[in-house]
C-alpha cells in the first residue's frame, strides 16, 4: 500500500493526473488499516481539484465521503451551481445547509445581488437553526447559522437605521454604489463578526481548498464601501456621515485596520476626522467621536 501510494503521489508531482487518479480508485479496496481510507479520499479530493473535477468529488456514485474534506471544498472552491446541487443533494444536513450558507455568504459579499435574491427566496423560514462552526471554517468561536440571513438591520448600537439584508441587497441590485445600501452592508458584516470570516481565508499553496474560487472578483470589504460613500458627492448628510465615522473606526482602538481593504494613511484619517467635525459635527456621530487613530 506505501508503495502504491508513493507511486501515486510521485504522479501528482509530476503533473500527470489521469494516472494518479487511476491508481488512486485502485488502491481504494486495498484500504484496511486505519486512516488508509480517509488518506486515499483526501488524495482523490486533491486531484479532482487540480484538475477542475471539482463535481466528481460530489456525484453520486463519488468514493469520497469524507465530512471534512466535502465541507472545505464546498466553502473554498465551489461555484454556485455546485453549491445549489449541494442544497439539494448533500450527504447530511450539515452539508445541504453549509452550502446554503456559503451560496448565500459568497452571493453577497461578491456582489451578485440578484442571484442572492433568487437563492434566498429558496431558504425555507424553518429552517438555518444548526450552528454552523467547523463546516465554515471556524476553529474558535460559536459559527453561524442560516438565520444570519434573516438579519433585520440594526440601529441600537449605532443610530443608523438599516433595512433587512435582502432589502439591502436590492438596493445595491438597483445601484451598486447607493451609500445607503454601502453603508447597511458594512453594518451586516460589523454587526455579526463578518470582518476576517473564515470563508475568505484562502489555505496556502498545495492544500486542499487552494485553487481559484468558482466566486469571481474580490470580497467587499467594509473599508472600501465607506471610502466610496466618503468619495460619493450625491451621498446624504447622515450617510456620509456615519462612512466617516466607521472608516476612521476601523482603526480603533489599536491603529490596525480591522475592516479589510487596503490599508489607509493615518493623515487620510485625520483628514476623515477632521471633515467629520467640522461638516458633519452636528451629527451623533461627529458628536461622539474623540480621537481618530
Amino acid at each position: 500500500f506505501s508503495q502504491h501510494t508513493l507511486r501515486a503521489l510521485a504522479l501528482e508531482a509530476s503533473n500527470d493526473l489521469p494516472r494518479a487518479q487511476s491508481l488512486w480508485l485502485k488502491l481504494l479496496p486495498l484500504a484496511k488499516q486505519p486512516l488508509q481510507r480517509e488518506q486515499l479520499e483526501l488524495a482523490l479530493a486533491m486531484n479532482h481539484e487540480r484538475s477542475g473535477q471539482l463535481e466528481k468529488v460530489f456525484a453520486s456514485d463519488s468514493p469520497i465521503q469524507s465530512a471534512q474534506v466535502r465541507l472545505i471544498l464546498l466553502g473554498k472552491v465551489a461555484g454556485a451551481p455546485l453549491l445549489r446541487q449541494q442544497i439539494i443533494q448533500g450527504i447530511s444536513d450539515t452539508e445541504k445547509n453549509t452550502a446554503h450558507f456559503v451560496l448565500l455568504y459568497k452571493d453577497l459579499l461578491h456582489g451578485q445581488y440578484a442571484a442572492f435574491a433568487d437563492d434566498f427566496k429558496a431558504l425555507p423560514e424553518n429552517s438555518g437553526e444548526e450552528k454552523l462552526g467547523t463546516s465554515l471554517g471556524y476553529v474558535y468561536g460559536t459559527g453561524q447559522t442560516l438565520q444570519l440571513f434573516r438579519w433585520k438591520g440594526d440601529k441600537a448600537e449605532s443610530n443608523y437605521a438599516c433595512p433587512s439584508i435582502g432589502e439591502t441587497a436590492a438596493l445595491l441590485q438597483a445601484n451598486d454604489k447607493d451609500p445607503k445600501g454601502l453603508n447597511c452592508l458594512g453594518e451586516f458584516v460589523l454587526r455579526n463578526g463578518l470582518d476576517s470570516m473564515p470563508l475568505d481565508q484562502r489555505p496556502g499553496s498545495g492544500q486542499l481548498g487552494s485553487s481559484e474560487s468558482g466566486f469571481k472578483g474580490d470580497v467587499f470589504s467594509r473599508l472600501n464601501g465607506y471610502q466610496t460613500v466618503i468619495a460619493d458627492a450625491t451621498a446624504g448628510r447622515d450617510d456620509k456621515a456615519y462612512a466617516l465615522f466607521r472608516a476612521i473606526n476601523c482603526y480603533g482602538p489599536s491603529g490596525y485596520n480591522s475592516c479589510g481593504g487596503k490599508d489607509v494613511a493615518q493623515s487620510v484619517r485625520k483628514a476623515w476626522f477632521k471633515q467629520l467635525k467640522t461638516s458633519y459635527g452636528g451629527t451623533s456621530w461627529g458628536k461622539s467621536l474623540q480621537y481618530y487613530w
